[in-house]
């Protein structure tokens, strides 16, 4: 499992695990994260420019951010009030979830994804 300390500062930096999690902390930023077989969180206020995941959930915190998209294959997004995504949020065999409301894929093939700029309020 990795950690990232809170208010951690590596914006040139590439996050990735195999068979594990990675959690940002608090007000830290990092370039992008991927992991296969593994979940991703994104604490409050922390940032982040692509999240990438197979096999894995992805929870985006309070004020949190991803400027860029978000995609899954297997796993679940939750976005949480007041985060933000700047470009696609795309899931296929999973569920999307922002402020509560789920939005489930239609098929196994089918992508369920929200519009190019999401943001949970």
């Amino acid at each position: 499992m990795c950690w990232y300390d809170e208010g951690a500062v590596v914006p040139d930096s590439d996050f990735s695990t195999v068979n594990g999690n990675i959690r940002i902390e608090e007000r830290a930023q990092v370039k992008s994260v991927t992991t296969v077989n593994g979940n991703i969180v994104l604490a409050p206020e922390a940032q982040t420019s692509k999240v990438q995941t197979v096999n894995g959930r992805f929870e985006l915190g309070p004020k949190a951010r991803v400027s860029g998209s978000v995609k899954l294959v297997n796993g679940n997004v939750s976005l949480s009030p007041g985060s933000e995504v700047g470009g696609s949020v795309e899931t296929v065999n999973g569920a999307i979830a922002a402020q509560g409301q789920p939005s489930t894929a239609t098929s196994p093939t089918t992508a369920a994804a929200c519009s190019s700029r999401t943001r949970a309020s």
